[in-house]
């Protein structure tokens, strides 16, 4: 039985090389799932997009949607960490902007100039900082200018976690309908179809480093202390990575009728 259903969830993700989006259902979500950036609770329910290091999962219940994205490239969860990562929801089942969470938030370059031994205060005020980013979401849309940054504590009925230890791993859960205490929704009903896109886009600006002529190889820029993370200088480092772009056009699961899988 557990073989016929493996054999089904394969057939579930379906990459369509000509318009570029995968075709994948939903999975009822019949188990506790923890937004907490590991991804044990998704064991069975990942899998592979073809040409890429990455894998993902899709859940939902009658009330939220789950998303679980990882990646085995480390330069992919660098290219995350720097510049961010945006989940876009399209109602409709397309490839249109609708509704967008932007987490992790983009990094400004002084993020990364760590400071010199012995600078305590700087390195604490730094790792707030960090944190703070860690902490942080912005919700974009439905309107092209619309735009709010809130707490993961305030975003009422959306969760967001992710890690990079060994490997990149990140988890979304989102309401699928408006409501009194979910204001940011999908805004789709179980057994629908929507639209998924992950987006991090490229560096729009590359910093001297190393091989790009810089005064200070790897370092920030020239003058200027501390270096990005990595031996390779945050020039070449940014050049070699790359971004994630990927569309999903997903077919919920309706209660009752969600392929369940038995752990």
């Amino acid at each position: 039985m557990k073989k016929r259903y493996l054999f089904f969830l394969i057939l579930s993700v379906l990459p369509l090389a000509s318009c570029g989006t995968l075709d994948i259902k939903s999975q009822w979500r019949d188990t506790a799932i923890a937004i907490d950036g590991r991804s044990d609770d998704w064991q069975g329910r990942l899998w592979s997009v073809e040409d890429t290091s990455l894998a993902v999962g899709v859940l939902n219940d009658e009330t939220s949607l789950y998303l679980c994205v990882t990646a085995e490239d480390a330069r992919a969860a660098g290219q995350v960490l720097r510049q961010g990562l945006i989940v876009w929801f399209d109602p409709r089942g397309g490839k249109d902007k609708v509704l967008g969470i932007h987490y992790p938030l983009q990094r400004g370059w002084q993020d990364f100039n760590v400071p010199s031994k012995g600078e305590t205060g700087n390195q604490e005020a730094r790792r707030q900082a960090l944190q703070e980013i860690r902490n942080e979401l912005e919700i974009l849309g439905p309107g092209r200018d619309e735009k709010v940054r809130l707490r993961l504590d305030e975003a009422k009925g959306i969760e967001a976690a992710f890690q990079t230890r060994g490997r990149f791993v990140y988890e979304l859960k989102v309401p699928l309908a408006k409501g009194d205490g979910t204001p940011y929704a999908v805004d789709i009903a179980e057994g629908k179809i929507v639209g998924v896109g992950f987006d991090s886009p490229r560096l729009d600006f590359i910093m001297p480093g190393r091989g790009m002529g810089g005064r200070n190889p790897g370092g920030i820029g020239p003058g200027m202390p501390g270096r990005y993370p990595g031996r390779a200088g945050m020039g070449r480092g940014m050049r070699n990575a790359e971004p994630i772009k990927l569309w999903m056009k997903v077919q919920l699961a309706a209660q009752g009728n969600g392929l369940r899988v038995s752990n």
